[in-house]
């Protein structure tokens, strides 16, 4: 009997104390459940952060590397074009300074008109030049050569030109093939040998310049990767394979 009353008496006791130990631990899985919510919005909001974030820094690389890599690139390959034609001008020079020479006469001329666009406001507009015709005389055969003369703004300048500078009859000093006597010039083969020259040593430097800067940012890239873009990247180290920031380079300057 005495069993039963204590049994009674220690569940009458322990019963608050249940209920307040339950209540307690629903209260705390509900908290519980609160912060794995609260933890899953945030992962979402910092995927979607990411997401941003990621094609916020695409962009800068692209448009960084399209300013390191695009201009190097576009200026090689416009120098590349004045280089060839400087080397085919040098090369035909030094030809045409083996040829024969002998004089020849003025017999007329014609002018002509062409259309020409400006390369810097992109406007189409008409230009004049002379095709000048002159004969020669190799072994008691008559020959007939011409040249083209252009870049006059109006047919009287391109007139008042060829009059002041090849009048009718006028002698000439005539260049000619010795293997083909029609084939002939009357402008100095020195001259032009001596202008490819000069062309050549003028842009040879700044192609030799913006291949090394177009190779060197290439290596970087794959060797190293792409710049962050949390602040400018000047250049590549190869040593360190690290990008150097131009923050650095201005200090190192200073």
């Amino acid at each position: 009997m005495k069993f039963f009353i204590s049994t009674a008496v220690a569940l009458t006791l322990l019963t608050p104390i249940l209920v307040s130990a339950n209540a307690k631990a629903s209260s705390g899985l509900e908290c519980i459940e609160k912060l794995e919510r609260k933890c899953q919005i945030q992962i979402a909001q910092t995927q979607v952060q990411n997401a941003q974030l990621s094609v916020g820094t695409i962009i800068p690389i692209v448009w960084q590397e399209l300013f390191f890599i695009g201009i190097p690139l576009l200026s090689s390959l416009f120098l590349f074009k004045i280089i060839s034609v400087c080397l085919k001008g040098f090369i035909t020079s030094l030809k045409q300074m083996t040829w024969s020479t002998t004089f020849g006469k003025v017999s007329t001329y014609e002018i002509y008109s062409y259309k020409y666009t400006s390369r810097q406001n992109d406007i189409t507009c008409t230009k004049y030049g002379y095709k000048l015709f002159y004969t020669y005389t190799v072994n008691n055969n008559l020959y007939t050569g011409t040249d083209d003369i252009d870049g006059f703004k109006d047919n009287s300048e391109a007139d008042r030109h060829v009059l002041t500078n090849y009048p009718n009859n006028r002698s000439l000093e005539v260049y000619y093939n010795p293997q083909n006597c029609q084939n002939s010039i009357i402008r100095s083969p020195f001259i032009m040998l001596l202008w490819s020259i000069i062309m050549f040593l003028l842009f040879f430097p700044f192609f030799i310049f913006f291949n090394l800067m177009l190779v060197y940012r290439v290596s970087g890239i794959i060797l190293i990767g792409f710049p962050p873009t949390s602040e400018s990247y000047c250049r590549p180290d190869l040593q360190k394979l690290i990008w150097v920031p131009c923050s650095s380079e201005k200090r190192d300057i200073l």
